[in-house]
């Protein structure tokens, strides 16, 4: 399983996750096992933020997953819909996270979460997802 994380540092928006440093959080996904690598964009919904959808989906395998933090699942579903649909990937595999009004700590949990969620869906974790192997 691959997990690539794309931040949307929703430049000058409404939905601007203000809390967020977007300068650190990437550094702090990236050394997470299960992260295959984690960047951020300014505005995501934007035409050069659609085109880096679009080329990372291009290249995404049966193994890929896509996280994108930013604003809420059915935003970004309007924002990312073309793209996604045009692009043949199962939308299970692209993960939508709302990490507005977030600090850097909450937003790495709520994605996090998500990975983890996908992992243990997919069966791709080799340890019990309660922690414990008793």
């Amino acid at each position: 399983m691959k997990i690539k994380i794309v931040l949307c540092g929703c430049h000058n928006m409404k939905l601007k996750p203000e809390l967020i440093d977007m300068n650190t959080l990437p550094a702090e996904l990236d050394g997470d096992l299960d992260v295959k690598y984690a960047i951020m964009h300014p505005q995501l919904c934007g035409p050069g933020g659609n085109e880096i959808i679009r080329d990372l989906l291009k290249i995404a395998d049966r193994d890929t997953f896509l996280v994108v933090g930013g604003c809420d699942a059915a935003t970004q579903a309007v924002y990312f819909g073309d793209v996604i649909a045009q692009s043949g990937v199962p939308r299970h595999h692209i993960l939508h996270v709302d990490i507005r009004g977030m600090d850097n700590e909450a937003a790495q949990n709520a994605i996090l979460k998500a990975v983890g969620d996908v992992a243990v869906r997919e069966g791709a974790l080799s340890f019990p997802s309660d922690g414990f192997s008793g």
